[in-house]
């Protein structure tokens, strides 16, 4: 996650990766902002 802000609605990551901001799980969570930049591997 490259920019924005993440709603995450998963179970998958730890309150740690959640915090750092640097992880989505793009099938069930959602933008907080009003864009979300993310790249792809």
């Amino acid at each position: 996650l490259l920019e924005g802000e993440p709603e995450h609605r998963d179970n998958c990551l730890s309150a740690a990766d959640k915090a750092a901001g640097n992880q989505i799980a793009l099938c069930v969570s959602r933008a907080k902002s009003s864009k979300l930049v993310i790249e792809l591997y």
